[in-house]
This record gives structure tokens, sequence and C-alpha cells, in this order.
């Protein structure tokens, strides 16, 4: 029935008023914080009904910081199979570190391709950034390139000192597939410095191989390789697993 003068009094008095979901802000979002017991009406501060939301929209920030590549996105300790005991410690370290352990500060994966070094240390990150804590994953080729980039870049915030700044100082750096950049001096130093500063301040780092410790290239004097197992609180974990490729085709993995 279309509202006419006579009737639209009597719809407006029958109309429910719409119930907020939080009784405290009547879903403002916002409150007035309480100093000394009684309200401080010049200030207002989240409610505890936006925690939730604060933290998802945190979390989904930090994700963008961090750069997990899109092809890693389901990457998790839930969804890594561990199919032999290699694999299985590796798990085991890895979770220990992503949730805090004081024993390891960093922790360097060794494995062939397809054995879950890149799966775990993108796990990591996703731990790490779950704690609040930031996190940057980056594929050391790529490193390379932004870094080459950053020289010519217009805007300060992409330069290469607010590049490397960030690299050198986040709580967490995922250097993935060192080895794989094509070597020169300039490389080489890039690398070693990135390593050397974090080295010196304690700061969390993961790396990943496909080589071993001794044949990096580019690292004849063995530089690299020497921080990476230096301190008690570096690991250096050996995934010795087939592909798996092969695992999932059946092939024995014991």
């Amino acid at each position: 029935m279309l509202p006419t003068r006579k009737n639209l009094g009597t719809i407006e008095a029958n109309r429910s008023p719409i119930e907020p979901h939080c009784k405290i802000c009547g879903d403002a979002g916002v409150v007035h914080p309480i100093v000394d017991g009684r309200p401080d009406y010049g200030t207002v501060v989240p409610c505890g009904c936006q925690t939730s939301k604060l933290i998802k929209e945190r979390y989904q920030r930090m994700l963008r910081v961090c750069s997990i590549p899109a092809g890693k996105s389901h990457c998790s300790f839930d969804k890594f199979e561990a199919y032999n005991e290699p694999l299985r410690h590796a798990l085991k370290e890895a979770k220990a570190f992503a949730h805090g352990s004081n024993l390891i500060k960093w922790l360097t994966m060794v494995g062939q391709v397809d054995t879950g070094k890149s799966h775990l240390a993108v796990a990591i990150c996703r731990e790490w950034i779950k704690r609040g804590i930031p996190a940057r994953y980056i594929y050391v080729p790529d490193l390379l390139d932004q870094l080459r980039n950053s020289y010519q870049a217009i805007s300060a915030s992409e330069s290469y000192s607010a590049l490397m700044e960030f690299i050198l100082s986040v709580p967490l750096l995922v250097l993935d597939d060192l080895g794989t950049q094509k070597t020169s001096d300039w490389a080489k130093e890039k690398i070693v410095q990135i390593i050397n500063h974090r080295h010196e301040h304690g700061l969390h780092l993961v790396v990943t191989m496909n080589c071993a410790l001794e044949n990096i290239p580019g690292d004849d004097e063995g530089r690299i390789a020497s921080r990476l197992q230096r301190e008690e609180w570096c690991r250096v974990l050996l995934l010795d697993a087939p592909e798996y490729s092969l695992y999932k085709r059946g092939v024995s993995h014991e």
C-alpha cells in the first residue's frame, strides 16, 4: 500500500528502529576514553568492536608490504607435506623460528628444486605477520633488479636509499633462491652488505638455496657462507628429499 498523509504517521509509528550491532558505540566505531573515572569528551579512540576489523586490515597491509607472490599465496604450514624425515625436521625448525624461538635468528634451507624451501619461507612470513611483525619476502634476482632500477627512481619513496634501508632494517627478511642471481662484483657487494648488516644488528633472516654453502656463485672467499653459519643462532637445514612432483608420482622418498 502506498503511503498517504492519512496513514504515513501510522507507518512511522510502527517502524522498528534498527538496533546497532554494538551497544557501546552505537556502530560509530569510536568511543570517548575514560580518564580518571570520567569520559574524556575531547578525545575518541576505537571501540573494542573494531579490534578484529583493525587486526584484519593491518594483516592485509603487512601482507602487501611483504610482497608474497600470488603464486605462493597458498603456502602455509598446514599445507606443507613433509614426506620424509629431513622435511619433517625442516618443518619443525621453521615453525620454531616462526613462533619466535630465541634459539634461531637465521634459518638457511638448502635443497634441490621443488622440495618446499620457498613454501616454508612464505609460511614463516605469514606467521610473523599474524604476530604483528613486519616481514619482507624477495626473490634474490628481483632484489638486485629493484636496487638497480631504484637508482633512477623519481619518487623519493622508491629511491635506492629508501629501498636499501627497508631491506636492511625490516624485522624479518627472506632471501629466496640465493645463488640464482647473475654473478658480478656489484651483486656480491650488495648481498654481502645486506647479510653483514643484518648479522651485526641481530636481525632475523631466512635464506633458501639450491646449491651447497661452499658453492654459492660469486662467493669464492666464502664470506656469505661463513656469515650464514657463524653464530649459535644460525641454523642450516638440508632438505634432502626428491622433488615434490616425483613424490606425488610414487617415487620412494624414505
